[in-house]
């Protein structure tokens, strides 16, 4: 009879051991797809992060350029080119605001 309570304890331990090794394989599974989730994350963020780098240095090329082809030095040769004549003095017709039409 004393070994009864003995047999008892020990299979209540074998159980509680079981749900511990579950618990530890569970979380062990768990911590490895959320290490795995945010060092793929982190790729990707380094990719995109370049590209921005990229994108930025390209708008700042194209931003030049337009600035280069707009300037007076890129437009004064193409104006000649085509025998265009420079408007020196601009004169506006203006109108008299008290004006009326009468029938």
């Amino acid at each position: 009879m004393a070994n009864q309570p003995m047999v008892h304890k020990s299979a209540w331990l074998s159980k509680i051991n079981s749900i511990l090794l579950i618990a530890v394989i569970v979380v062990a599974g768990a911590h490895f797809l959320v290490v795995n989730d945010l060092s793929t994350k982190g790729f990707v963020f380094k990719d995109l992060k370049s590209k921005a780098n990229q994108l930025t240095i390209d708008r700042q090329a194209m931003e030049n350029s337009i600035s280069a082809l707009g300037s007076y030095q890129a437009i004064n040769p193409r104006i000649k080119a085509m025998n265009l004549v420079a408007a020196d003095n601009i004169h506006y017709i203006s109108w008299d605001q008290y004006l009326v039409a009468v029938k």
